[in-house]
């Protein structure tokens, strides 16, 4: 698979990476903040001040290839979705390893900082990872492991089958069956150039 980090010329990359070092780092220093509140005060607020930061983090990883960080960040996504919806609360330890996570997630951005584009995605090979900081170590590597693991026992089921069934509206092959016949076949032209 080609990474959008593999389609951009050699300063506009390093540029790029530089910014997002830099935002990075900034938005896990300001979850970190916000999940060491949220031990006293779990506002929805906070919560989706922390949402909003590891979303963008795992976005931004994921479009510049750094697959590593993207997957830690998309499973601390998964559970503050949950603790959004109000699926689930902040309790201390959902807060002790969602801040493990971020230390992991300023280890792996440092390591970027330090190895370059290639560090912490699919095409760097072990040789490569050796030779930066502790985040390419295999310890860093099975916590990262153990952190996903957690991190999804944490998140557990999809949100969907987590909300009662008896709330549930019908769905969208029931609603279509239970649709009149008539007029299915007409066109929509008329109804939008009315529309307008």
């Amino acid at each position: 698979m080609t990474s959008d980090n593999e389609l951009l010329g050699g300063d506009e990359l390093q540029e790029i990476i530089q910014e997002f070092i830099v935002e990075c780092t900034d938005l896990i220093d300001s979850a970190t903040r916000d999940l060491v509140g949220a031990e006293k005060n779990p506002s929805p607020q906070v919560i989706n001040s922390l949402f909003r930061a590891v979303h963008t983090i795992k976005g931004t990883a994921g479009f510049l290839g750094f697959t590593h960080l993207a997957s830690l960040a998309h499973r601390a996504e998964d559970v503050l979705g949950r603790a959004r919806k109000g699926e689930i609360n902040l309790e201390p330890a959902i807060i002790t390893t969602l801040l493990k996570a971020m230390d992991v997630m300023k280890l792996l951005v440092d390591d970027i900082s330090l190895c370059g584009p290639l560090c912490g995605t699919e095409a760097s090979s072990g040789k490569e990872a050796s030779s930066c900081t502790e985040a390419s170590s295999g310890k860093v590597e099975r916590d990262i492991s153990r952190l996903l693991q957690e991190l999804e026992t944490i998140a557990g089921k999809p949100a969907e089958t987590v909300v009662r069934t008896d709330t549930l509206l019908p769905g969208p092959t029931e609603n279509v069956s239970a649709m009149p016949q008539e007029g299915m076949n007409r066109s929509i032209g008329p109804a939008i150039e009315s529309a307008a």
